[in-house]
Parts: structure tokens; C-alpha cells; sequence
């Protein structure tokens, strides 16, 4: 509710107007940042209610935890203790919890599962290998319906399965998704556990320079202990 309050902030019905100072007040910028900044714009925009996009990337890798073995088939397959150990339970809430909010506030969301090189072990008769073209899977795109339920469950049920990162390719394809779309702000939000294994460090940090320069704001999110 609190972060609901925070994306869906009051408007009040005061057009933007010209500051005494410089550049124009905007009304929606003070209320969204509860008086803070940004106060001052050096330019009239428009009213823009959906002025908003974001996307989610969630690590999918090993070190997030989370596993469901051992799953016990005997009692229609309910994972084991591992399945609340790690981080991947706090990533799991904060996800639902961003769906839920960017829903009722009617900004619009994806979330990708990202990660490649690795296996799936919630399947009855075994571990399965898997080796995916694209690095993302995209649990709710710009195209799903804003109450569907089938990619909240598909969060309920995460855990780290994916051998390598590839922070890059991931942040590359949210940089497309966000490329779709009309709004001014857009966002991408990555919850991730630490440094990539598949390239290196300096490599990640080009690409994020590379977004952001784009205009594309670019958050890294460690969740859990």
C-alpha cells in the first residue's frame, strides 16, 4: 500500500505555470516527490499521466537460491525447505509486490526471468538441462493483461536454476522492450545477488553507462540478507 501510495501520487488540478525564478512548476513532479526534487523544469512539458515504463529483471541464477528439492511427488509435488532459503524468497516478494502496485497505479511493467546455461528440477522426472536463444524470459510483457494472474504465479514459484548472468544481453533486451514504448521516464530495475561469472565486471559497467546515456534510468537491486 505504501509503495502504491508513492507510484499513484496525488495530482492536484493545477496546471503547470511559469516560476518566478525560471523553467516552470509542475505540480505532478512535487506531489510524486513529496516536495523534494525535481521542482523546477527548464522547459513546459505537457501534462503526461502516463509518463512511466518499467521494467523488472530478476537473476535466475544458482546463487539466488531457492530450489524446490527435495520435492516430495508423494504430496502433489511441494518443494522442500530450500525453496524459502536465500534470496530468491525476498526476490519473489518484491516482484509480486511491484506487479501489484505498477497494476493498480496503471504503469506499465515487464518482468523478465534472466539468465542462461542451466537446468529446471521441479519436473517430475528430473532435472532438465536448458540452453535458451535469448537469455530473458519474459513472465509479463507489454501485451499482458494488467489482472492476469499467470505471471504472478510463475513468481511465486522462482528459483535459481541459470549458470550464467549475462547482465549485458539482459539489460540490452530491456533497453528494446523500452524502446516500444511512448512514455518520457523509463526505468529498469535489475534484482541481482553480485558480480557477473560469465563476463567481466567492466564489461557490465559499460553497458549500464550505455543505457543510461540512452536516457534509460538503470537500478541494480540486491535483495535478501
Amino acid at each position: 500500500r505504501c509503495l502504491l501510495a508513492v507510484l499513484n501520487a496525488p495530482t492536484p488540478d493545477v496546471d503547470a505555470r511559469a516560476s518566478e525564478r525560471v523553467g516552470t512548476f509542475s505540480a505532478r513532479a512535487h506531489a510524486r516527490s513529496r516536495g523534494e526534487t525535481p521542482l523546477l523544469h527548464c522547459r513546459v512539458d505537457e501534462a503526461d499521466p502516463r509518463g512511466l515504463a518499467m521494467v523488472l529483471l530478476i537473476d535466475r541464477t544458482g546463487s539466488m537460491g531457492g530450489s524446490p528439492q527435495p520435492i516430495d511427488w508423494s504430496r502433489g509435488g511441494l518443494p522442500g525447505p530450500h525453496f524459502n532459503e536465500s534470496r530468491m524468497p525476498h526476490a519473489r516478494r518484491a516482484a509480486i509486490l511491484l506487479d501489484l502496485a505498477c497494476t493498480a497505479a496503471e504503469i506499465p511493467l515487464c518482468i523478465g526471468y534472466a539468465g542462461n546455461g542451466g537446468y529446471t528440477c521441479h519436473h517430475p522426472e528430473g532435472t532438465r538441462a536448458f540452453e535458451r536463444e535469448s537469455p530473458v524470459i519474459w513472465l509479463r510483457d507489454w501485451h499482458t493483461p494488467a489482472t492476469a494472474e499467470g505471471p504472478r504465479a510463475l513468481l511465486a514459484g522462482m528459483y535459481g536454476d541459470s549458470g550464467d548472468e549475462c547482465y549485458s544481453s539482459c539489460l540490452t533486451l530491456a533497453q528494446e522492450q523500452l524502446a516500444e514504448r511512448p512514455e518520457r521516464t523509463k526505468v529498469i530495475i535489475y534484482l541481482l545477488d553480485g558480480r557477473p561469472t560469465d563476463e567481466p565486471a567492466a564489461q557490465v559497467r559499460a553497458t549500464v553507462e550505455r543505457v543510461r546515456r540512452s536516457g534509460t534510468l538503470v537500478i541494480g537491486l540486491f535483495v535478501g540478507d
